[in-house]
């Protein structure tokens, strides 16, 4: 009995959630933050430091230590502006996100199906600049696929990696279902009143190899195009939104179409014409990225506002070393005033 009275007073783990932020104007701005002990109703507000410091600190879940710690890094920096932006930190799957997503999936399916022909693009008749250019050749694919990476772009901005993560995967999901269908349908004997079938199979037959190869690029492209973005985003303060736009679309675009055509195309085109297809596709998803730039910045400025949503993902990676980089600054900050 003693021993299960004993145990029975062995105090729980309290677990606690964040709220809110607010910046108190009246005491040099000090950040304070209002959580709410879980199952409970009734808040409290305390200030940041205190939470980052036993044993607050061990009462909250992974994702709101790393909150936290972003927030501290930017009050310790006096980014307040900031700290305004962190404050609006939910990832909730909204209206919104699931247009986005539609849209997303649509152009990713559209573009794998138009994939298959052959384009080509003289642009050496261009007044001034013609006689600087050659005959490119490409997918149609290429006249829809970078529209996915401007839909990839807003949601990574607006409600951060998670969401986008999430949408990429069902992308992936789609184009597998779509690559079986067409095959099922490709295979099903036809009717003898369809005269057809040898078109048919020529066009959609071949799609599974284009699968194949959207498969591979589009897994490498996406995702290294959401994390260049989620991850300049944190560097950059929220800042210069079309340097991570032309600098993730780039990247990405450019690794894409080098899996995507050499998977697609090796064996059936020359190296020559695959090379000539990569330096095309590169050049107008680049154009594509600068060109969308305006859109981008005016979707998501609207989303921010309506979704009241701005993600930063602190947990992927530079936090830990900007973290470090503001603690020893402000170390030797206090060690210099000090002497």
């Amino acid at each position: 009995m003693l021993t299960l009275f004993q145990q029975n007073q062995t105090p729980q783990k309290v677990n606690y959630r964040i709220r809110s932020i607010m910046v108190d104007n009246h005491k040099n701005k000090v950040v304070r933050v209002k959580i709410r002990q879980s199952g409970k109703h009734i808040s409290t507000i305390k200030p940041l430091q205190e939470l980052l410091k036993s044993p607050w600190l061990d009462q909250f879940s992974k994702a709101d230590k790393v909150y936290l710690e972003a927030l501290s890094c930017a009050e310790q920096e006096g980014d307040f502006a900031l700290i305004e932006q962190l404050s609006h930190r939910s990832t909730r799957v909204t209206p919104s996100v699931l247009l986005i997503g539609m849209l997303f999936i649509s152009f990713l399916i559209i573009s794998n199906v138009a994939s298959f022909k052959l384009l080509d693009v003289n642009l050496t008749q261009l007044p001034f600049i013609g006689s600087f250019l050659f005959d490119f050749h490409a997918d149609a694919g290429i006249l829809f696929f970078p529209i996915v990476y401007i839909f990839s772009d807003i949601l990574t901005e607006v409600y951060g990696f998670r969401v986008s993560r999430l949408v990429i995967w069902s992308g992936l999901l789609c184009l597998i279902i779509t690559s079986l269908g067409l095959t099922l349908a490709v295979w099903v004997p036809p009717s003898k009143l369809w005269h057809h079938q040898e078109a048919y199979e020529l066009t959609l037959g071949s799609t599974f190899r284009i699968f194949i190869a959207s498969l591979c690029g589009y897994f490498v492209g996406e995702f290294l195009n959401a994390i260049i973005l989620s991850q300049l985003k944190v560097f950059h303060r929220g800042k210069y939104l079309w340097i991570r736009v032309i600098a993730s679309t780039s990247l990405a675009s450019l690794v894409d179409a080098i899996i995507f055509c050499f998977v697609a195309f090796y064996g059936i085109y020359s190296l020559p014409l695959i090379e000539n297809m990569i330096t095309f596709s590169a050049l107008v998803k680049l154009i594509w990225g600068i060109a969308s730039v305006p859109i981008t910045y005016m979707v998501c400025a609207h989303l921010k506002h309506k979704d009241n949503v701005n993600a930063y993902d602190w947990e992927m990676g530079l936090l830990k070393i900007h973290g470090a980089a503001v603690r020893k600054k402000a170390k030797l900050e206090a060690e210099a005033s000090g002497a």
